[in-house]
């Protein structure tokens, strides 16, 4: 029943389908089980007690698909160029000479088998980066430019002369070039113009969480401080009153603690942390990247999306990004519950809490009250 987003749109309209479900289990039974003394009775008891536990094991998570709409932009964020690893030598210019005349290399860098030159020696960086699918000269000239310029700059630094310098560059140009493609693509951000709700039905059916625990270790008490915060992804932790599940892992300390502020919250009445990899919150960022939130969390009064950043990340374009997509998915979200019959709706929200706010004092409420994104 709770598959069917028809009859049971959200979990707490399970109660209504009590009677659905006590039919379809009776259609089943065999007739020498429906044929039992007291097996109405014993249905018509057992079915509600197995909806409270039910119910009170999960939370309403709707299906809810959000993905970007509109134009779809490509930027870079800020970054220094690390041409640390970057020392190379000129060679032999009869090495260089039969270098440049292979086949492979002369059709990949324009050049024939003269040996043409480029103008300006920037632009055999520029060459490189520019033929690749996913870097765009006109729209990022400037930034391009200023990258192969301090590629040259790092040359000059070290090297006696301008020869030098472009017969390093001349020959090295794959790998000069692939040192600044990395870093420029781990600093590349896509960015949409708004997320729409492309499908929204029922609520889904957590299920199990598959964690590989060594047979050589226990899970610790999630209260208990850690030593090394480093080492804490490869820690269980256990011992949880309002957690879905008995056991879970968590990718910071800070996350661990937050865990503490909301077993210790009585406002709060159940939390998990969805499984990495598993899509329970079904958003989708320009990238195609599919975002996996830190924390669902339902309280007296709502439900709560929690992601837990670095302080210093908070203004990262893809953090940002990120909330743009959740608060879209939370606004559907909510409209859904309030699409219900039920006079207990709870609006969704998302919060994204900085890593050195969560401190023992303070209440899940205090800390949506400062850190909910409309």
């Amino acid at each position: 029943m709770s598959r069917n987003p028809f009859l049971v749109p959200t979990v707490d309209a399970l109660p209504k389908a009590a009677s659905t479900l006590a039919t379809w289990a009776t259609q089943r039974a065999t007739p020498e089980q429906a044929g039992l003394p007291g097996f109405d009775a014993a249905l018509a008891a057992a079915i509600p007690a197995m909806i409270a536990t039910y119910t009170a094991g999960t939370i309403g998570i709707p299906e809810i698909v959000i993905q970007p709409k509109g134009d779809v932009r490509t930027s870079y964020r800020p970054f220094e160029l690390d041409l640390g690893v970057v020392n190379f030598q000129p060679v032999e210019q009869a090495v260089l000479v039969n270098y440049l005349r292979d086949q492979s290399v002369r059709v990949e860098l324009g050049i024939d088998e003269e040996g043409f030159r480029e103008p300006r020696l920037e632009n055999y960086i520029l060459r490189g980066l520019i033929a690749k699918d996913d870097v765009s000269y006109d729209d990022h000239s400037e930034l391009l430019n200023g990258l192969a310029e301090r590629v040259l700059a790092h040359l000059r630094g070290y090297l006696p002369d301008d020869d030098a310098v472009e017969n390093v560059v001349r020959y090295y140009q794959r790998d000069l070039v692939r040192i600044v493609y990395q870093q420029l693509d781990a600093n590349h951000v896509i960015s949409a113009s708004a997320f729409e709700a492309v499908s929204i039905r029922g609520f889904q059916h957590l299920g199990a969480m598959a964690l590989k625990v060594p047979a050589e270790s226990s899970p610790r008490p999630y209260r208990a401080p850690i030593a090394d915060p480093t080492a804490i992804k490869s820690m269980y932790f256990s011992g949880f009153t309002k957690c879905l599940y008995p056991i879970q892992q968590f990718d910071s300390d800070s996350e661990r603690r937050f865990s503490v502020i909301l077993e210790d919250d009585a406002a709060v009445l159940r939390w998990f942390k969805p499984e990495r990899g598993r899509r329970i919150f079904h958003i989708y960022l320009p990238s195609s990247e599919a975002y996996y939130p830190d924390f669902a969390v339902e309280t007296a009064t709502e439900k709560l999306v929690v992601e837990i950043k670095r302080a210093d990340q908070l203004d990262h374009p893809v953090v940002i990004e990120k909330a743009r997509a959740a608060v879209t998915w939370c606004q559907h979200a909510t409209a859904h519950e309030q699409a219900s019959d039920r006079k207990d709706r709870k609006p969704w929200r998302y919060v994204l809490i900085p890593h050195d706010a969560i401190t023992s004092n303070l209440t899940t409420a205090a800390l949506v009250s400062r850190y909910a994104k409309d």
